[in-house]
């Protein structure tokens, strides 16, 4: 009888061991692209049930590569491509439908002899351009992440090596419904530091997030920033400790919260880890969590 237990209970634990360690169930996967580098940076669901993704394509040459804009279907199953870009290197890094159906994209592109500025792209439902801007000085600056506003314009945050105190610094751009500049901000140290994710908050505000090398505990930690809507500073955090930890997103919660996830090298079970943080509306750490085993997560 006990070694019929014993038995029963190996089973168990086999049959739980095995329910953890499946993956979960694939309802499909695609893939976009040619022979040479093409990669996805940003996906987002649009109002039909399907998906539109930016990246970058890889056209040839030594530095070549375009933005790369995919529509799909609710299946995944593509409906058009488009390829932005110059004859050197321009990238695509956040994509979101906008209020008139189209799309608006942010990314960099090459501007000869200056380096890389901010690109901002209005296209239309079918993907053709509406129009195109570009934003920075005579060092490398890139747009990482881009939203539409409660005013029809857009807000984007990125990294700027043109301007500010240090070798790298939060650019936040706001502009109109065309793409005009309303302000610019910058935001960092004496050193490296960059915005990952941005968004507009209910009281008309901005929130980023990304990481900073001039403030903080260790050699780079999660760099939270609050604006008003005329982009200035209300507050700034930092979360971290002696190792690294970078931002990749942040968002508002339904309490008026934020939520930010990103990595870790100083918490968790090693290597890298997800690190979530829950914030206060004014930034006090509600509570952190790490997620990840003993090799990189």
């Amino acid at each position: 009888m006990k070694h019929a237990l014993l038995y029963l209970v190996m089973l168990l634990l086999v049959g739980v061991a095995t329910v953890f360690a499946q993956a979960p169930d694939t309802m499909w996967t695609r893939t976009y692209g040619g022979y040479d580098s093409d990669i996805g940076h940003s996906v987002q669901q649009t109002i039909d049930g399907g998906y539109v993704i930016v990246g970058t394509k890889f056209i040839g040459g030594v530095v070549n590569r375009d933005v790369f804009f995919i529509k799909t279907d609710v299946n995944g199953d593509t409906l058009f491509t488009k390829t932005f870009g110059g004859f050197v290197d321009d990238g695509g890094n956040s994509v979101r439908q906008t209020s008139d159906g189209g799309y608006i994209i942010t990314g960099y592109t090459t501007v000869f002899q200056l380096g890389k500025n901010v690109l901002l792209v209005k296209l239309d439902s079918n993907g053709n351009i509406q129009w195109a801007r570009s934003f920075g000085g005579h060092g490398d600056d890139s747009g990482t992440s881009v939203e539409q506003t409660s005013d029809g314009g857009y807000i984007i945050t990125g990294n700027t090596q043109s301007y500010g105190a240090g070798s790298n610094d939060v650019y936040l751009i706001k502009t109109d419904s065309n793409g005009v500049t309303v302000f610019t901000k910058i935001f960092g140290g004496t050193d490296s530091d960059e915005g990952r994710a941005i968004q507009q908050t209910s009281e008309g505000g901005y929130i980023i997030v990304g990481q900073t090398a001039s403030y903080g505990a260790g050699s780079y930690d999660i760099y939270f920033i609050k604006t008003d809507m005329n982009g200035d500073t209300l507050f700034t955090k930092t979360y971290g400790g002696i190792a690294e930890e970078y931002g990749s997103y942040i968002a508002q919660t339904s309490d008026g919260n934020y939520i930010i996830v990103g990595n870790t090298y100083s918490f968790g079970a090693g290597g890298e880890d997800i690190y979530v943080i829950k914030s206060k509306a004014n930034g006090t750490t509600m509570f952190t969590k790490s997620f990840g085993g003993s090799n990189n997560d």
